[in-house]
């Protein structure tokens, strides 16, 4: 009885998640009753993140597994609890001990941002940690709202307004240690859709947001002096999506301004307008003015040449023959593209000499033509499929020599195209 009631308090103190799974006992197997625990001192507080995993069965697939990280804080040896209201009335809410996600900021003195899951809700709210003077201060930034577009949690969910963006691609690296550490040095942080944080003071603004309104998360352009920033309205299926909101700190004002689609190439041929989204096309479309009373606005640019058709287009023409095509970047897309179906489809660069290319050697050849190999996808063994590849300023286009079908082709024009969409190739946008 004594080694079962062990058992019992172990599945208790690794929490809901393994006390859910011990009302399914026949569908799972625990690979660790006891949590490991990992301590680190972060200035005056003292973190311990505990970790349990087990593994389960979902109806024919077995062992599969699922890890559960939680932590808990001591402020100067004194555990931190976090008094969360419920909403009920007359209920006077409850301590919260165990949180889900620490992170911090460049700043003057230690501060954490501690992540918690509302009980009664299960939404994510996010409180701030600071010391004042010998005490602690506990101050609630943000609470999730359905508002959100976007992936949820880790860096995502913060932003500092910086008005110098990082370059194209860079992303947020794995924390060293238990703490997620937000990179940049602008005044303003945002937490969430609702809330930004004075990193000289600490002050806590709320953004009033309309509930017509989704917006995306992320700040999509920041002014000069940081103080102010760009969202887009999304999803409400109206004409409203095509505006911008610009909101300003610290007096919380906001305006919109308008996304002309007659002038501003921002939709694809599928609808999306994920164009939008692209720090790149803004500054194409928008600039920052000063303002006569200090600060910057935000107005649409009186000229500008047309952006590029997104992630270019596969076509097959009457004939049968399949192309794709990408226009408004300078020529050295070709070669980023013809060392992207190198390094991720093995493709071969074929010389202008090769007798494979006679049926398509013309009289005077293109110096803006190249060709490369890559294997048959559809019959392994087979002769390589080869493609030609002409690339100048405002047009590139891919196409397989004559009197050859290939699958090959949308592979690579579809996997480029997504990295066009993320935009690492907006350095070569002709402006």
């Amino acid at each position: 009885m004594t080694n079962l009631r062990n058992i019992l308090l172990a599945i208790l103190a690794a929490g809901p998640m393994l006390l859910l799974w011990a009302g399914t006992a026949a569908a799972g197997v625990l690979s660790s009753l006891f949590p490991t625990k990992t301590r680190e001192t972060f200035g005056p507080f003292e973190i311990t993140r505990s970790e349990s995993s087990y593994t389960y069965s979902s109806g024919d697939v077995r062992n599969l597994k699922s890890v559960r990280q939680t932590y808990t804080l001591r402020h100067r040896g004194e555990p931190v609890r976090i008094h969360v209201l419920t909403g009920r009335e007359g209920d006077p809410g409850y301590l919260e001990t165990e949180f889900h996600e620490l992170a911090t900021f460049t700043t003057s003195q230690p501060v954490l941002l501690v992540k918690l899951l509302h009980q009664p809700t299960m939404v994510r709210m996010v409180y701030l940690l600071r010391e004042d003077g010998p005490n602690l201060r506990i101050e609630r930034a943000h609470v999730d709202v359905p508002f959100y577009v976007g992936e949820p949690g880790g860096p995502y969910e913060y932003q500092r307004l910086d008005p110098t963006p990082p370059p194209v691609g860079e992303s947020v690296p794995p924390p060293s240690s238990l703490v997620l550490r937000i990179p940049g040095s602008g005044r303003w942080l945002l937490a969430g859709f609702t809330a930004a944080i004075d990193t000289q003071t600490f002050a806590v603004l709320h953004f009033p947001m309309r509930p017509e309104h989704q917006y995306t998360m992320q700040a999509l352009m920041v002014a000069p002096d940081g103080n102010s920033f760009v969202r887009k309205v999304v999803g409400t299926g109206s004409s409203i999506d095509h505006q911008l909101i610009v909101f300003n700190l610290p007096d919380l004002s906001t305006y919109s301004l308008p996304i002309t689609p007659q002038r501003m190439q921002f939709v694809n041929r599928s609808g999306a307008s994920y164009e939008v989204t692209r720090p790149a096309w803004l500054h194409h479309h928008f600039e920052w003015l000063p303002r006569a009373g200090g600060g910057y606005q935000l107005a649409e640019r009186k000229k500008y040449n047309p952006w590029p058709a997104g992630e270019g287009l596969l076509d097959t023409d009457t004939l049968g023959n399949r192309s794709y095509v990408i226009r408004g970047f300078r020529a050295g897309l070709g070669e980023r593209l013809l060392a992207f179906a190198e390094s991720e489809f093995k493709a071969r660069r074929v010389d202008r000499a090769d007798p494979r290319l006679a049926q398509d050697a013309p009289r005077k050849p293109d110096p803006a033509d190249r060709y490369f190999a890559v294997d048959d996808v559809v019959t392994p063994g087979a002769d390589a499929v080869i493609l030609k590849l002409h690339s100048e300023d405002g047009l590139l286009s891919l196409v397989p020599l004559r009197g050859q079908l290939a699958p090959e082709l949308d592979k690579i024009a579809l996997a480029f195209g997504h990295r066009i969409i993320s935009g690492q190739q907006d350095d070569l946008v002709i402006r």
